[in-house]
Formats: C-alpha cells, sequence, structure tokens
C-alpha cells in the first residue's frame, strides 16, 4: 500500500527536487556561477528572453562573469538589464564583444 503511495507522488517529489537544485545554485557563495544571470529576462527583438538563450555565459575567475552576446547588437541592452537587475552586479564593456560582471564584495 505505501508502494502506491510513494509511486503516486514519486512525479511530484521530482519536480520538487528539480525545483530546489535550480534554486540552491543560485545562491551566491563567494563564487561566481553563470546560474546567477542565466534566467535574467533580456528585451530582445520585441519580446523578453533569458539571457542564456541570447549569449554565451562563463566564468573565469571566481569573482568574475563574461557574457559573449551572439548579436553584439544587443550588448548594451544585456547591460542594461544586468543594471537594473536586484542582482547587485556591476556591467562593465569590455572590447566589442563580451560583457564582465565583478561580483560586490557583500557575498
Amino acid at each position: 500500500m505505501y508502494k502506491e503511495i510513494i509511486n503516486k507522488i514519486k512525479p511530484e517529489l521530482d519536480k520538487v527536487l528539480t525545483y530546489l537544485t535550480g534554486e540552491l545554485n543560485k545562491l551566491r557563495v563567494g563564487r561566481a556561477t553563470p546560474t546567477l544571470v542565466e534566467d535574467l529576462e533580456i528585451e530582445s527583438y520585441g519580446q523578453k528572453m533569458p539571457l542564456k538563450q541570447l549569449a554565451n555565459i562563463s566564468a573565469p575567475q571566481a569573482r568574475l562573469l563574461t557574457i559573449q552576446p551572439w548579436d553584439k547588437t544587443i550588448l548594451e541592452v544585456i547591460e542594461k538589464s544586468i543594471s537594473q537587475s536586484s542582482l547587485g552586479l556591476t556591467p562593465v564593456i569590455v572590447g566589442e564583444s563580451s560583457v564582465a560582471k565583478e561580483l560586490s564584495n557583500s557575498l
């Protein structure tokens, strides 16, 4: 009987675990991770899209994120969106192809 109950709620529990894992990945623990900004909504092409669909996001250093948009014309839009977000990141445009974020000391 209890196995029936477990099998019945297992898909729901799997969804909860997946959600929890995603949220835990977004925690700021002193190291920059792409998950901090990958779901940030960017207004481009007439609609809002997550940043991970518009750019390559990497963390070359512990306190730095580098974002390289595939379409260079949206670089300033990405910078503005990050500045206006509540993430506490300072965007800096480096060259024509990337936006670097320096994490603040308040991690």
